[in-house]
């Protein structure tokens, strides 16, 4: 993996499916969603946010990722799987890259789907499972198993840090660090 070759892709990181994450604890979700977030301005890598078309505030994406990368292409979509949505696979064909760090909501859905179809296009996709979730861990477990079947690179924020970054003694590796050591140290606290 490297970042001329890497696009991030933040899937349906919406208000109201934000708040049916079971999975996992949503205020950990959001801290590393955040953090991921920080890592691809750092690094300079093209973002593209695809969100369900949503009227109303279920529908607002996560102001922090909107904040943190004002020149991502956002994408709407209508079905359940983004790949479905020409505009979308249009969005990642003109990067040019064929690496895909997904992460997206619901693991099961605005994850898994898109992610296999990306493997069956072609790309070589990692699924960044812990800035993903879903309903409960039984219907997660079923889609990191449905989505390795399919060649799916199963993968943690901080893992796909380090293996984008190589070596953390070469900047940005220092910025990147100090992510990684605020989001240890926040681990416990209340997100604000």
């Amino acid at each position: 993996m490297n970042s001329e070759d890497t696009v991030l892709v933040f899937i349906d990181m919406q208000l109201g499916a934000i708040s049916t994450i079971q999975s996992m604890d949503q205020q950990e979700f959001k801290r590393n969603a955040i953090a991921l977030a920080k890592v691809c301005t750092i690094l300079q890598l093209p973002v593209i946010i695809a969100a369900a078309d949503i009227v109303g505030d279920r529908g607002t994406v996560l102001p922090e990722l909107t904040d943190l990368l004002p020149d991502a292409i956002q994408i709407k979509h209508a079905t359940n799987n983004s790949w479905e949505t020409p505009d979308f696979v249009r969005a990642v064909e003109q990067t040019g890259c064929k690496t895909l760090a997904m992460a997206g909501l619901a693991t099961d859905v605005g994850l898994c789907l898109p992610a296999i179809s990306a493997v069956a296009a072609g790309y070589q996709v990692y699924a960044i499972i812990d800035v993903s979730g879903t309903l409960n861990s039984r219907n997660e477990q079923a889609a990191w198993m449905r989505m390795v079947q399919a060649g799916v690179i199963l993968t943690t924020w901080t893992g796909f840090t380090g293996e984008i970054q190589h070596n953390y003694t070469q900047e940005p590796g220092t910025k990147l660090l100090q992510i990684i050591g605020e989001s240890l140290h926040h681990r416990d606290s209340v997100f604000p």
